[in-house]
């Protein structure tokens, strides 16, 4: 019995030692945004992961990802229906910006961001 708990032990330190020897996240900001119709909101992301160089946007529809664009070493890619839409600014290296212009009801909802690798 001894032996079985402690290899639950074991396995249990090296799946959180990694977590907490080297911390990566990517961070969103503000939390929460309240704008006025026809304002402008801006959504900042940034992260300190090594070799991760695109940030992407997203808006939840229920229980889907609708993805609004990307951004890739000073390259911008929103998707095609959204270019008169929003804007990116940033790096995607460390931070991006979205930013959605001439808010109406339909641009109420929750955004993500998120960071990865370019893979080609």
């Amino acid at each position: 019995m001894l032996n079985v708990t402690m290899q639950l032990l074991l396995c249990m330190f090296f799946t959180i030692l990694p977590g907490i020897v080297k911390s990566q996240h990517v961070e969103q900001s503000p939390p929460d945004l309240i704008k006025s119709l026809g304002d402008s909101a801006v959504l900042n992301c940034s992260h300190s992961i090594k070799d991760f160089e695109l940030i992407l946007w997203f808006k939840q529809d229920g229980r889907r990802l609708i993805l609004f664009g990307y951004i890739n070493l000073n390259f911008y890619y929103p998707e095609d229906e959204l270019k008169q839409k929003i804007s990116f600014a940033g790096d995607g290296r460390n931070n991006a910006t979205l930013t959605i212009n001439n808010l109406i009801s339909a641009d109420n909802g929750v955004y993500y961001c998120a960071a990865r690798r370019h893979s080609v």
